[in-house]
Protein backbone atom coordinates (compact mmCIF):
# COMPACT_ATOMS: atom_id res chain seq x y z
CA UNK A 1 0.00 0.00 0.00
CA UNK A 2 1.37 3.65 -1.09
CA UNK A 3 0.14 5.05 2.08
CA UNK A 4 1.61 2.97 4.41
CA UNK A 5 4.96 4.76 5.76
CA UNK A 6 8.32 3.64 5.50
CA UNK A 7 9.52 2.22 9.12
CA UNK A 8 11.15 5.08 9.33
CA UNK A 9 8.47 6.73 9.79
CA UNK A 10 6.86 5.95 13.04
CA UNK A 11 7.77 4.30 15.90
CA UNK A 12 5.51 1.47 15.64
CA UNK A 13 5.01 -0.43 12.24
CA UNK A 14 1.79 -1.65 13.11
CA UNK A 15 0.42 1.65 13.04
CA UNK A 16 -1.20 2.91 9.75
CA UNK A 17 -2.38 6.20 9.48
CA UNK A 18 -5.56 5.49 6.88
CA UNK A 19 -5.03 9.12 5.34
CA UNK A 20 -4.22 7.65 1.78
CA UNK A 21 -4.98 10.89 0.64
CA UNK A 22 -3.80 14.21 1.74
CA UNK A 23 -6.37 16.99 2.52
CA UNK A 24 -7.80 18.16 -0.12
CA UNK A 25 -8.12 14.55 -1.95
CA UNK A 26 -11.64 12.73 -1.22
CA UNK A 27 -12.70 10.27 -3.24
CA UNK A 28 -9.46 7.90 -3.48
CA UNK A 29 -11.12 4.45 -3.83
CA UNK A 30 -12.78 3.17 -6.97
CA UNK A 31 -16.51 2.83 -6.68
CA UNK A 32 -15.79 -1.10 -7.16
CA UNK A 33 -13.66 -1.32 -4.24
CA UNK A 34 -16.59 0.21 -1.98
CA UNK A 35 -18.13 -3.45 -0.67
CA UNK A 36 -15.14 -4.98 -0.12
CA UNK A 37 -13.47 -2.19 1.80
CA UNK A 38 -16.97 -1.53 3.96
CA UNK A 39 -17.00 -5.61 4.52
CA UNK A 40 -13.40 -5.02 6.05
CA UNK A 41 -13.72 -1.97 8.13
CA UNK A 42 -16.75 -3.82 9.69
CA UNK A 43 -14.67 -7.17 10.59
CA UNK A 44 -12.35 -4.83 11.70
CA UNK A 45 -14.88 -2.86 13.90
CA UNK A 46 -16.31 -6.27 15.15
CA UNK A 47 -12.65 -7.59 16.35
CA UNK A 48 -11.91 -4.44 18.39
CA UNK A 49 -15.35 -4.25 20.42
CA UNK A 50 -14.94 -8.32 21.13
CA UNK A 51 -11.22 -7.55 22.55
CA UNK A 52 -12.40 -4.50 24.11
CA UNK A 53 -9.12 -2.88 23.11
CA UNK A 54 -9.74 0.83 22.74
CA UNK A 55 -6.75 1.47 20.66
CA UNK A 56 -7.87 -1.16 18.05
CA UNK A 57 -11.53 0.49 18.21
CA UNK A 58 -9.68 4.14 17.44
CA UNK A 59 -8.18 2.83 14.75
CA UNK A 60 -10.82 0.72 13.46
CA UNK A 61 -13.06 3.91 13.64
CA UNK A 62 -10.42 6.08 11.91
CA UNK A 63 -10.65 3.73 8.76
CA UNK A 64 -14.23 3.81 8.87
CA UNK A 65 -14.21 7.78 8.76
CA UNK A 66 -11.68 7.58 5.85
CA UNK A 67 -14.16 5.11 4.13
CA UNK A 68 -16.91 7.64 4.64
CA UNK A 69 -15.07 10.57 3.48
CA UNK A 70 -13.61 9.43 0.53
CA UNK A 71 -17.34 8.35 -0.23
CA UNK A 72 -18.47 12.15 0.05
CA UNK A 73 -20.09 10.80 3.06
CA UNK A 74 -18.68 13.22 4.85
CA UNK A 75 -20.93 13.98 8.47
CA UNK A 76 -20.35 10.20 8.96
CA UNK A 77 -17.08 10.42 8.61
CA UNK A 78 -16.71 13.48 10.87
CA UNK A 79 -18.63 11.61 13.70
CA UNK A 80 -16.82 8.08 13.05
CA UNK A 81 -13.09 10.33 13.47
CA UNK A 82 -14.68 12.40 16.60
CA UNK A 83 -15.52 8.95 18.13
CA UNK A 84 -12.13 7.55 17.79
CA UNK A 85 -10.96 10.76 19.58
CA UNK A 86 -12.51 10.37 22.22
CA UNK A 87 -11.22 7.06 22.96
CA UNK A 88 -7.60 8.84 23.71
CA UNK A 89 -5.53 6.80 21.92
CA UNK A 90 -1.60 6.74 21.65
CA UNK A 91 -0.15 9.99 20.02
CA UNK A 92 -0.05 8.17 16.64
CA UNK A 93 -3.36 6.92 16.50
CA UNK A 94 -4.55 10.34 17.70
CA UNK A 95 -2.45 12.28 15.55
CA UNK A 96 -4.10 9.89 12.69
CA UNK A 97 -7.87 11.12 14.26
CA UNK A 98 -6.95 14.92 14.00
CA UNK A 99 -6.44 14.51 10.24
CA UNK A 100 -9.25 12.71 9.15
CA UNK A 101 -11.46 15.25 10.96
CA UNK A 102 -9.83 17.42 9.82
CA UNK A 103 -10.79 16.89 6.08
CA UNK A 104 -13.75 15.80 6.69
CA UNK A 105 -14.78 19.47 8.57
CA UNK A 106 -12.79 21.14 5.67
CA UNK A 107 -15.41 19.64 2.95
CA UNK A 108 -17.87 20.63 4.97
CA UNK A 109 -16.57 24.13 4.74
CA UNK A 110 -16.12 24.24 8.37
CA UNK A 111 -12.92 25.88 8.81
CA UNK A 112 -12.45 26.97 12.36
CA UNK A 113 -12.85 23.40 13.83
CA UNK A 114 -10.97 21.67 10.85
CA UNK A 115 -7.80 23.96 12.24
CA UNK A 116 -8.38 23.36 15.66
CA UNK A 117 -7.89 19.62 14.85
CA UNK A 118 -5.36 20.32 12.38
CA UNK A 119 -3.61 21.82 14.80
CA UNK A 120 -3.74 19.67 18.02
CA UNK A 121 -3.44 16.67 15.45
CA UNK A 122 0.57 18.45 14.61
CA UNK A 123 0.86 18.02 18.17
CA UNK A 124 0.45 14.79 18.82
CA UNK A 125 2.14 13.44 15.74
CA UNK A 126 5.22 15.37 16.74
CA UNK A 127 4.95 13.37 19.83
CA UNK A 128 4.99 10.06 18.59
CA UNK A 129 7.50 11.31 15.94
CA UNK A 130 5.33 9.70 13.16
CA UNK A 131 6.68 11.98 9.86
CA UNK A 132 3.85 10.90 7.25
CA UNK A 133 0.95 12.10 9.83
CA UNK A 134 3.13 15.24 10.28
CA UNK A 135 3.42 16.01 7.09
CA UNK A 136 -0.35 15.42 6.21
CA UNK A 137 -1.64 17.49 8.72
CA UNK A 138 1.07 20.56 8.09
CA UNK A 139 -0.40 20.06 4.67
CA UNK A 140 -4.07 20.66 5.68
CA UNK A 141 -2.88 23.21 7.90
CA UNK A 142 -1.63 24.58 5.00
CA UNK A 143 -4.73 24.77 2.70
CA UNK A 144 -6.65 26.18 5.60
CA UNK A 145 -4.15 29.14 5.63
CA UNK A 146 -4.07 30.01 2.08
CA UNK A 147 -7.42 32.31 2.96
CA UNK A 148 -5.12 34.94 4.88
CA UNK A 149 -1.52 33.98 4.12
CA UNK A 150 -0.30 32.52 1.90
CA UNK A 151 4.02 33.03 2.25
CA UNK A 152 2.40 30.99 5.71
CA UNK A 153 0.56 28.33 3.53
CA UNK A 154 3.52 28.05 1.08
CA UNK A 155 6.33 27.80 4.09
CA UNK A 156 3.95 24.42 5.50
CA UNK A 157 3.73 22.78 2.62
CA UNK A 158 7.80 23.24 2.57
CA UNK A 159 7.86 21.53 6.04
CA UNK A 160 5.50 19.01 4.65
CA UNK A 161 7.43 18.03 1.85
CA UNK A 162 10.69 17.95 4.01
CA UNK A 163 8.71 15.39 6.31
CA UNK A 164 7.76 12.96 3.18
CA UNK A 165 11.01 12.96 1.82
CA UNK A 166 11.97 11.77 5.42
CA UNK A 167 10.03 9.32 4.84
CA UNK A 168 10.16 8.88 1.10
CA UNK A 169 6.66 8.96 -0.01
CA UNK A 170 6.31 10.32 -3.38
CA UNK A 171 2.79 9.08 -2.83
CA UNK A 172 2.17 11.85 -0.54
CA UNK A 173 5.07 14.23 -1.57
CA UNK A 174 3.28 15.04 -4.51
CA UNK A 175 0.13 16.57 -2.69
CA UNK A 176 2.15 19.57 -1.16
CA UNK A 177 4.03 19.53 -4.26
CA UNK A 178 0.99 20.30 -6.17
CA UNK A 179 -0.48 22.82 -3.53
CA UNK A 180 2.71 24.87 -4.02
CA UNK A 181 2.11 25.03 -7.68
CA UNK A 182 -1.62 26.22 -6.82
CA UNK A 183 -0.20 28.57 -4.43
CA UNK A 184 2.27 29.91 -6.33
CA UNK A 185 -0.63 30.71 -8.94
CA UNK A 186 -2.78 32.24 -6.43
CA UNK A 187 0.36 34.72 -6.09
CA UNK A 188 0.60 35.57 -9.58
CA UNK A 189 3.93 33.20 -10.19
CA UNK A 190 2.42 31.04 -13.05
CA UNK A 191 5.28 30.05 -14.58
CA UNK A 192 6.74 28.46 -11.48
CA UNK A 193 3.34 27.20 -10.41
CA UNK A 194 3.46 25.24 -13.58
CA UNK A 195 7.11 24.41 -12.89
CA UNK A 196 5.61 22.57 -9.17
CA UNK A 197 2.72 21.93 -10.77
CA UNK A 198 4.06 19.45 -13.25
CA UNK A 199 6.25 17.79 -10.90
CA UNK A 200 3.78 17.10 -8.64
CA UNK A 201 2.03 15.83 -11.52
CA UNK A 202 5.28 13.18 -12.24
CA UNK A 203 5.07 12.46 -8.42
CA UNK A 204 1.64 11.24 -8.52
CA UNK A 205 2.01 9.30 -11.96
CA UNK A 206 4.87 7.42 -10.44
CA UNK A 207 3.01 6.54 -7.04
CA UNK A 208 0.01 6.00 -8.70
CA UNK A 209 -1.70 8.44 -6.73
CA UNK A 210 -4.84 9.26 -9.27
CA UNK A 211 -6.93 11.48 -7.17
CA UNK A 212 -4.00 13.84 -6.59
CA UNK A 213 -3.34 13.33 -10.31
CA UNK A 214 -6.84 14.57 -11.09
CA UNK A 215 -6.72 17.72 -8.73
CA UNK A 216 -3.28 18.64 -10.72
CA UNK A 217 -4.72 18.75 -14.59
CA UNK A 218 -7.20 20.78 -12.64
CA UNK A 219 -5.14 23.14 -11.25
CA UNK A 220 -2.28 23.15 -14.52
CA UNK A 221 -5.72 23.96 -16.68
CA UNK A 222 -6.29 27.26 -14.54
CA UNK A 223 -2.38 27.93 -14.80
CA UNK A 224 -2.22 27.14 -18.27
CA UNK A 225 -5.64 29.27 -19.28
CA UNK A 226 -4.08 32.01 -17.14
CA UNK A 227 -1.33 32.23 -20.30
CA UNK A 228 -3.86 31.74 -22.61
CA UNK A 229 -2.74 28.26 -23.43
CA UNK A 230 -6.27 27.01 -24.14
CA UNK A 231 -5.64 23.62 -25.82
CA UNK A 232 -3.17 22.80 -23.61
CA UNK A 233 -5.55 23.54 -20.84
CA UNK A 234 -8.55 21.87 -22.05
CA UNK A 235 -6.14 18.79 -22.34
CA UNK A 236 -5.79 19.33 -18.88
CA UNK A 237 -9.02 19.67 -18.29
CA UNK A 238 -10.23 16.49 -20.03
CA UNK A 239 -7.63 14.88 -18.19
CA UNK A 240 -8.91 15.67 -14.71
CA UNK A 241 -11.92 14.23 -15.54
CA UNK A 242 -10.78 10.89 -16.90
CA UNK A 243 -9.02 10.22 -13.37
CA UNK A 244 -12.32 11.29 -11.82
CA UNK A 245 -14.21 8.36 -13.30
CA UNK A 246 -13.55 5.92 -11.13
CA UNK A 247 -13.43 7.83 -7.82
CA UNK A 248 -16.00 6.65 -4.73
CA UNK A 249 -16.81 10.30 -4.32
CA UNK A 250 -18.31 13.52 -6.35
CA UNK A 251 -15.80 15.56 -5.64
CA UNK A 252 -13.24 15.39 -8.08
CA UNK A 253 -16.15 14.62 -11.21
CA UNK A 254 -17.05 18.05 -9.80
CA UNK A 255 -13.62 19.55 -9.57
CA UNK A 256 -13.02 17.93 -13.62
CA UNK A 257 -16.60 19.43 -14.65
CA UNK A 258 -15.58 23.05 -13.14
CA UNK A 259 -11.98 23.30 -15.27
CA UNK A 260 -14.17 22.06 -18.33
CA UNK A 261 -16.57 25.04 -17.67
CA UNK A 262 -13.65 27.84 -17.14
CA UNK A 263 -11.60 26.68 -19.92
CA UNK A 264 -14.91 26.53 -22.49
CA UNK A 265 -15.89 29.98 -21.24
CA UNK A 266 -12.40 31.62 -21.90
CA UNK A 267 -12.47 29.39 -25.63
CA UNK A 268 -16.23 31.73 -26.14
CA UNK A 269 -17.81 28.31 -25.78
CA UNK A 270 -20.76 29.84 -22.94
CA UNK A 271 -23.63 26.79 -23.74
CA UNK A 272 -20.88 23.98 -22.83
CA UNK A 273 -19.78 25.98 -19.90
CA UNK A 274 -23.00 26.51 -18.51
CA UNK A 275 -24.11 23.08 -18.53
CA UNK A 276 -20.58 21.85 -17.04
CA UNK A 277 -20.60 24.59 -14.19
CA UNK A 278 -24.49 23.54 -13.50
CA UNK A 279 -23.52 20.09 -13.10
CA UNK A 280 -20.53 20.83 -10.93
CA UNK A 281 -22.49 22.60 -8.71
CA UNK A 282 -25.38 20.30 -8.87
CA UNK A 283 -22.63 17.34 -7.34
CA UNK A 284 -21.07 19.91 -4.49
CA UNK A 285 -24.34 19.99 -3.46
CA UNK A 286 -25.50 16.97 -3.85
CA UNK A 287 -22.38 16.15 -1.36
CA UNK A 288 -23.61 18.47 1.17
CA UNK A 289 -20.78 20.86 0.05
CA UNK A 290 -22.32 23.87 -0.81
CA UNK A 291 -19.42 26.11 0.15
CA UNK A 292 -17.27 24.12 -2.86
CA UNK A 293 -20.15 24.85 -5.24
CA UNK A 294 -19.69 29.12 -5.16
CA UNK A 295 -16.63 28.10 -8.07
CA UNK A 296 -19.02 26.72 -10.69
CA UNK A 297 -22.32 28.66 -9.90
CA UNK A 298 -20.50 31.35 -10.87
CA UNK A 299 -19.04 30.54 -13.68
CA UNK A 300 -22.44 29.04 -14.37
CA UNK A 301 -24.15 32.78 -14.19
CA UNK A 302 -21.45 34.17 -16.10
CA UNK A 303 -22.55 31.91 -18.87
CA UNK A 304 -26.27 32.46 -18.69
CA UNK A 305 -25.44 36.48 -19.12
CA UNK A 306 -23.32 36.14 -21.74
CA UNK A 307 -25.76 33.19 -23.64
CA UNK A 308 -28.50 36.17 -23.08
CA UNK A 309 -30.46 33.49 -20.49
CA UNK A 310 -31.38 36.20 -18.34
CA UNK A 311 -34.35 34.18 -17.10
CA UNK A 312 -32.66 31.44 -15.32
CA UNK A 313 -29.98 34.30 -14.14
CA UNK A 314 -32.00 35.25 -11.11
CA UNK A 315 -32.67 31.79 -9.37
CA UNK A 316 -29.15 30.67 -10.33
CA UNK A 317 -27.33 33.78 -8.15
CA UNK A 318 -29.85 33.04 -5.19
CA UNK A 319 -28.35 29.36 -5.22
CA UNK A 320 -24.63 31.33 -5.40
CA UNK A 321 -25.80 33.68 -2.58
CA UNK A 322 -27.00 30.69 -0.34
CA UNK A 323 -23.52 28.27 -1.60
CA UNK A 324 -21.91 31.54 -0.17
CA UNK A 325 -23.39 31.75 3.13
CA UNK A 326 -22.42 28.24 3.94
CA UNK A 327 -18.91 29.36 4.09
CA UNK A 328 -16.99 29.68 7.36
CA UNK A 329 -13.63 31.32 7.28
CA UNK A 330 -13.22 32.30 3.42
CA UNK A 331 -13.75 35.51 2.10
CA UNK A 332 -13.58 35.93 -1.89
CA UNK A 333 -14.31 38.19 -3.97
CA UNK A 334 -15.63 35.69 -7.11
CA UNK A 335 -19.05 35.54 -5.83
CA UNK A 336 -20.26 39.54 -5.49
CA UNK A 337 -18.50 39.79 -9.02
CA UNK A 338 -20.72 37.04 -10.09
CA UNK A 339 -23.31 38.89 -8.96
CA UNK A 340 -22.55 42.00 -10.35
CA UNK A 341 -22.59 40.79 -13.36
CA UNK A 342 -25.66 38.93 -13.12
CA UNK A 343 -27.67 42.24 -11.54
CA UNK A 344 -26.10 44.53 -13.84
CA UNK A 345 -27.31 42.21 -16.65
CA UNK A 346 -30.69 42.48 -14.78
CA UNK A 347 -30.78 46.20 -14.81
CA UNK A 348 -30.93 45.92 -11.16
CA UNK A 349 -30.24 49.02 -8.94
CA UNK A 350 -28.26 46.32 -6.51
CA UNK A 351 -25.82 45.58 -8.92
CA UNK A 352 -23.68 48.70 -7.89
CA UNK A 353 -23.97 47.50 -3.78
CA UNK A 354 -22.31 43.79 -5.49
CA UNK A 355 -19.75 45.85 -7.13
CA UNK A 356 -18.61 47.57 -4.21
CA UNK A 357 -18.42 44.38 -2.31
CA UNK A 358 -16.55 42.49 -4.57
CA UNK A 359 -14.07 44.98 -4.82
CA UNK A 360 -13.95 45.69 -0.91
CA UNK A 361 -13.30 41.63 -0.88
CA UNK A 362 -10.79 41.76 -3.46
CA UNK A 363 -8.54 44.03 -1.87
CA UNK A 364 -8.98 42.26 1.88
CA UNK A 365 -8.07 39.04 0.01
CA UNK A 366 -4.94 40.34 -1.30
CA UNK A 367 -3.39 40.72 1.93
CA UNK A 368 -2.61 36.71 1.65
CA UNK A 369 0.55 38.66 -0.46
CA UNK A 370 3.20 40.36 1.70
CA UNK A 371 2.61 44.39 0.32
CA UNK A 372 4.97 45.35 -2.68
CA UNK A 373 5.45 43.53 -5.65
CA UNK A 374 3.70 40.26 -4.30
CA UNK A 375 0.72 41.78 -3.50
CA UNK A 376 0.41 43.56 -6.63
CA UNK A 377 0.99 40.63 -8.80
CA UNK A 378 -1.69 38.67 -6.84
CA UNK A 379 -4.04 41.35 -7.74
CA UNK A 380 -3.54 41.07 -11.21
CA UNK A 381 -2.06 37.79 -11.48
CA UNK A 382 -5.79 36.50 -12.82
CA UNK A 383 -8.37 37.96 -15.27
CA UNK A 384 -11.27 37.80 -12.74
CA UNK A 385 -9.48 39.75 -10.78
CA UNK A 386 -8.42 42.16 -13.12
CA UNK A 387 -12.18 42.63 -14.36
CA UNK A 388 -13.23 43.36 -10.91
CA UNK A 389 -10.66 46.05 -10.69
CA UNK A 390 -11.20 48.04 -14.53
CA UNK A 391 -15.41 47.35 -13.26
CA UNK A 392 -14.19 49.48 -10.06
CA UNK A 393 -12.63 51.96 -12.38
CA UNK A 394 -15.21 52.56 -14.63
CA UNK A 395 -18.03 51.93 -12.26
CA UNK A 396 -17.37 52.57 -8.70
CA UNK A 397 -17.58 56.04 -8.05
Amino acid sequence: DPATPTPACTPDRRRRPYAIAALPVAGAQKRADRPAQEAAVETQQRLAEALDDPELQARALIRRAWLDVRAGEHERGQAAAEAAIALQPEAATLAQAHNVALAAHFYRTQLTPARRHGEQGLACARTAGDRQTEGLLLNGLAVLASGTDLPRSIGLLEQSVACFRACGSRWTMSIPIGNLGLYRLELGRVGEAEGSLREALQLAREAGNVPTQARVHSTLARALAELDRLDEAWEQAEACQARAQDSAGPELKALGLHAAALVHRLRGNAAAARQAALDSAALYRGAGQRGHAVGPAGEAILASVALGLLEPVRAELDELLADDATVDGFVEAWVPWCAWVALNALGDAGAHAQLARAHARLLKNSEVAPEGPDRERWLNGQADRRAVRAAWALHGG
